[in-house]
């Protein structure tokens, strides 16, 4: 399953090294911004995009607009902020509170066979 992960590096690198420690199978690219995000997301075929909330320009909900034009892609947002719950659910992202990201495989397997 091949992973974008768009938020500041040392939070992106921990959910990275839990993913690829923890669970084979997982193609994990990060960065740190949306342009980047949206250009490879255009350029390459994601299974999945999780975002933080907070990014240096803007923040994760314009991103999960951005992105809701790739058909078949996964997307979480991922913070500490849950007053954005609601925004992510009604852009059919999966919201994650950070201190749950243990979670997320789980997740990523569930909506997988969903999309299979």
């Amino acid at each position: 399953m091949k992973i974008l992960i768009v938020g500041e590096e040392h939070s992106s690198k921990i959910l990275v090294d839990y993913l690829e420690r923890s669970y084979g199978g997982y193609q994990c690219t990060t960065t740190t911004t949306q342009e980047e995000a949206v250009k490879l997301l255009t350029e390459e075929k994601f299974d999945a995009l999780i975002t933080a909330y907070r990014l240096d320009a803007g923040n994760g909900i314009t991103l999960l607009e951005k992105c809701s034009q790739f058909p078949g892609l996964l997307m979480f947002l991922w913070t500490v902020d849950e007053s954005v719950r609601f925004r992510a659910l009604t852009l059919n992202a999966i919201f994650v509170p950070k201190k749950h990201f243990k979670m997320i495989p789980e997740i990523l397997k569930a909506g997988r066979d969903k999309l299979k």
